[in-house]
């Protein structure tokens, strides 16, 4: 399928499937550039064409930051920062199991 791409004010094209993907990845084209093709009526954005999307559109979350962790003991080769950076409940919590398992 040959697909025509307008954007900064010129069309261009015609351009494939994969080519449109790897110029949306590479950031020469925007998802909100018009495109058209043979079977549509008229010119729409890259992303309302489903064929198109990204391959790697699908994101996944930030693991958590340890340090933010009420359990979180940074250990003595840490920098003072570190240390001081541990929030009052971690503190509470280590000294309620060091008492406890002490």
């Amino acid at each position: 399928m040959k697909i025509f791409v307008f954007s900064a004010g010129e069309q261009t094209g015609p351009y494939t499937k994969e080519a449109i993907r790897k110029e949306l990845l590479n950031g020469s084209l925007k998802s909100s550039d018009l495109a058209w093709h043979n079977r549509l009526r008229r010119w729409v954005p890259l992303q309302h064409l489903p064929m198109i999307e990204p391959q790697s559109k699908k994101k996944f979350p930030m693991p958590p930051n340890p340090e933010d962790s009420p359990f979180f003991l940074a250990d003595e080769t840490a920098p003072a920062s570190a240390l001081q950076r541990r929030k009052p409940q971690a503190r509470k919590w280590f000294g309620w199991i060091s008492r406890l398992f002490g």
